[in-house]
């Protein structure tokens, strides 16, 4: 039952008779959205593990898998030495449909244990819970996939965790370790650490893993791969260039105007993008990456365009992650976070012009729940570990993804000759190949059509090939009119 969900899920996307026949406006779409037996719910997801794990057998209702699930985690808390009390509830709700999703990260994973699930499969219920697998950049996490690998209980992690925590005085004596990595910022790293964990830990005894693994990577365990950030980089970028490029071409005839006529009544208002892009190229210095862009950019900005387009060609040229960042802080420049996500998804600017509360959606436990918001980008750029393990980095990620390629899938649809340099061919099935290949680079879960998000997220791109876009002037009109109709 539970897989032919995210079968149909997929198929009312991909399939255009059933597309156009039931979901063509965004009206249904969110009809859809809000329909639970359409998606795969928690209870459904917890009791379809607890069967495939083989902890009960397929006939258990909901209620009984509760007590069992319950009844694991008590004996699993007792085991670890918690003095807390469990509370039945919590559980309780996770399988009758009035928790949506579970809230923290670290009991998907107690779960995990409790229920004595195969590293894989541990993985893969985090993921469909929306949170990021095991990472081998943190000492936690790679505890806890050492653990699930080799059987041993969450008891155990805890323990060497304890170590791990206290073990200051072991640093000398392991200091020389051949085992540490030697550049533990590299974009190697992951992998590096990945391949150790798969392929040697298993044979380790549990002081072996503290004194040969744990304690050699130490300074490896910044909580979040180098590899994510890039790619960060690289698509907020890619997608504030691209963004800019659109308003500064609308723009282009009334900066023409204005130069011609100085008394036509144009006013800076009138064009802010442009007179923003030569306000943050005046403050680039000659040292800057984007010197020549700033020497590019005549005063009247009649050539704004070709300053953009140069500043996208010393992004595809430099593509290290320092200079990555010092682009992103020239593109802010032009347009906070805040205003940035009001532009492009201008259904969560409020009428007071601020952004909406997103728990006044519909759609709030699903589409919306961890929805970037203005703080977002600051949080991870200035703590990537901080959000790298929940939902929101992931719905960062795939949002830049999916709005960048509708605003080039746009132009693409105008003009067959265009050949994105960033995506190359453009379709359906190309842009999911591509978002997964990104996913996969930033250590983050792959699309899952029976997830509402990523579900309105394939079907706001199948639009450009069943509508006709000609005469759309906002790429992302149809998910913007999903999300304010959920308002």
């Amino acid at each position: 039952m539970n897989s032919s969900i995210t079968m149909q899920a997929f198929h009312a996307i991909e399939n255009e008779n059933i597309l156009l026949e039931k979901y063509a406006t965004p009206d249904a779409v969110l009809d859809y959205l809000l329909d639970d037996s359409h998606f795969k719910t928690l209870s459904d997801l917890l009791r379809e593990t607890m069967i495939e794990a083989g902890v009960c057998p397929p006939e258990t209702t909901p209620e009984s898998c509760a007590d069992i699930l319950y009844n694991r985690l008590v004996a699993q808390d007792t085991a670890c030495g918690r003095q807390e009390q469990r509370t039945q509830i919590t559980v309780r709700r996770w399988f009758t449909g009035k928790a949506r999703s579970i809230r923290y990260r670290e009991d998907v994973v107690e779960i995990c244990f409790a229920l004595g699930l195969t590293a894989p499969a541990a993985i893969t219920l985090m993921n469909k819970c929306g949170f990021n697998g095991l990472s081998a950049r943190s000492a936690e996490d790679a505890t806890w996939l050492y653990c699930l690998l080799t059987g041993r209980p969450l008891a155990t992690a805890e323990a060497i965790l304890r170590a791990y925590h206290s073990s200051a005085s072991l640093e000398n004596e392991i200091h020389a370790s051949p085992a540490a990595y030697t550049n533990p910022h590299s974009g190697e790293t992951t992998l590096f650490l990945e391949k150790s964990l798969m392929e040697k830990t298993v044979l380790m005894s549990e002081d072996q893993f503290l004194r040969s693994f744990l304690m050699p990577n130490k300074e490896c365990f910044i909580g979040y791969a180098t590899t994510a950030v890039k790619e960060y980089y690289l698509l907020k970028n890619h997608l504030y260039i691209v963004v800019f490029l659109d308003a500064v071409g609308k723009e282009a005839h009334l900066v023409a105007e204005r130069n011609r006529n100085p008394a036509s009544g144009i006013s800076q208002e009138d064009i802010p993008f442009s007179l923003a892009l030569r306000s943050a190229l005046r403050k680039c210095k000659p040292s800057s990456t984007l010197s020549g862009a700033n020497a590019l950019l005549k005063e009247d900005m009649s050539n704004a365009k070709e300053a953009l387009l140069l500043v996208r060609e010393i992004g595809a040229t430099r593509q290290e992650t320092d200079a990555q960042k010092e682009i992103s802080v020239f593109l802010s420049d032009i347009m906070k976070a805040e205003g940035f996500l009001k532009y492009t998804v201008d259904s969560i600017r409020a009428r007071s012009g601020r952004l909406r509360r997103y728990r006044e959606s519909a759609l709030r436990d699903t589409v919306m729940k961890s929805f970037p918001n203005d703080k977002t980008f600051a949080h991870f750029e200035t703590d990537p570990a901080g959000i790298s393990q929940g939902m929101t980095l992931r719905k960062v990620v795939i949002l830049m993804y999916y709005i960048a390629y509708a605003y080039e899938f746009s132009e693409y649809l105008t003009d067959y000759n265009y050949v994105s340099q960033f995506f190359g061919e453009m379709g359906f099935g190309e842009f999911m190949e591509g978002l997964n290949a990104v996913l996969d680079r930033c250590r983050l879960p792959k699309l899952y059509p029976a997830n509402q998000f990523d579900w309105l997220i394939l079907r706001s791109i199948r639009e450009f090939e069943i509508a006709d876009m000609d005469d759309a002037e906002d790429p992302v009109e149809f998910f913007n009119q999903v999300l304010r109709d959920s308002f």
